[in-house]
């Protein structure tokens, strides 16, 4: 650990609740007693080398739909523990089918998709990928109004030749999984197209073959099976929605858009896609999340009107 730079006295930090395995370690809820605030901490099981790199991702990838790296700590087991700001409203999956008393609305939808892209365009800009894209590793803040992406172990530079297979099945384009052929930061769009279909049904990915075994799902990915397309909720003007998650998850990844146009379109009003001639210069911005945009819910389906706190 020699190359490693201990910014974070571990005496300074207390030590909550586990809250999920992450890439290379566990993951805890913790307090920062000298900085007055809650943060996560990762306590690292994997070997230096693979540390090295997502501590070196971590350093130069500063955005506002990334989840903020701290620093480092070194806990009384003589363990690496990663510092990170802590997600108050918890991880998109969760939220998505935890969740019953909050309905959102398209627009919500459409703005958290937005935000996951800017994040994605931005990491591709820094000639990376992720190669794990998924509602777990996208974290909510502010009152369920900001996204941020999270666990970059998997992380690594365009220019490499990358031909291992990384990823969580459900999510992980066919190219991945074939064996023996290069992949490129397409694989994140394929990624991201499972991701806008599961935010837009409320719907676990293949929930229907949860029981199957892993491979056996990845064969299916691989000869072009893919989550129904129908199973998306109805929204008035949400027909693109369904053409760009298909152009998403394409068998040839030099056909799938690149993150920086599916930003672009994202960030358009839905109601621009409706027979427009010039659909660039009309195109209004889509709006900011505000309150209305959330109804809680009574269990018998009744709706409160309330603030979320």
């Amino acid at each position: 650990m020699d190359n490693i730079d201990f910014n974070v006295s571990y005496e300074n930090l207390h030590l909550g609740d586990f809250i999920d395995f992450g890439s290379f370690g566990d993951v805890y809820k913790a307090h920062w007693i000298t900085e007055s605030r809650d943060i996560v901490i990762k306590i690292i099981k994997s070997n230096e080398s693979d540390i090295l790199r997502e501590i070196r991702n971590l350093k130069v990838l500063k955005h506002q739909n990334i989840v903020t790296f701290y620093g480092l700590a070194k806990n009384l087991d003589d363990r690496i523990c990663m510092i990170f700001e802590y997600a108050n409203c918890g991880s998109l999956y969760n939220f998505l089918h935890n969740n019953k008393n909050i309905e959102i609305s398209f627009d919500v939808k459409l703005n958290w998709m937005l935000q996951i892209a800017k994040g994605m365009e931005y990491l591709h800009s820094k000639k990376k990928f992720h190669r794990d894209l998924k509602s777990r590793n996208i974290l909510l803040f502010d009152k369920y109004r900001t996204i941020k992406i999270c666990d970059f172990g998997t992380v690594k530079d365009l220019e490499t030749i990358n031909t291992e297979s990384i990823g969580t099945y459900v999510y992980m384009a066919p190219e991945i999984s074939t064996g023996g052929g290069c992949y490129t930061e397409k694989c994140d769009v394929f990624s991201f197209g499972i991701v806008l279909w599961e935010v837009m049904s409320g719907i676990k990915p293949f929930h229907n073959y949860l029981l199957m075994d892993a491979i056996a799902i990845q064969i299916r990915i691989i000869n072009g099976e893919r989550p129904n397309i129908n199973d998306i909720k109805s929204y008035k003007h949400s027909t693109h929605i369904k053409l760009m998650i298909e152009e998403c998850w394409k068998d040839d990844p030099s056909q799938r858009p690149t993150m920086k146009v599916l930003a672009f379109f994202l960030g358009f009003d839905p109601y621009s896609f409706v027979c427009v001639p010039n659909l660039m210069s009309a195109a209004k911005p889509l709006q900011d999340i505000c309150e209305e945009d959330f109804r809680f819910l009574k269990q018998d389906g009744d709706i409160l009107t309330s603030n979320i706190e």
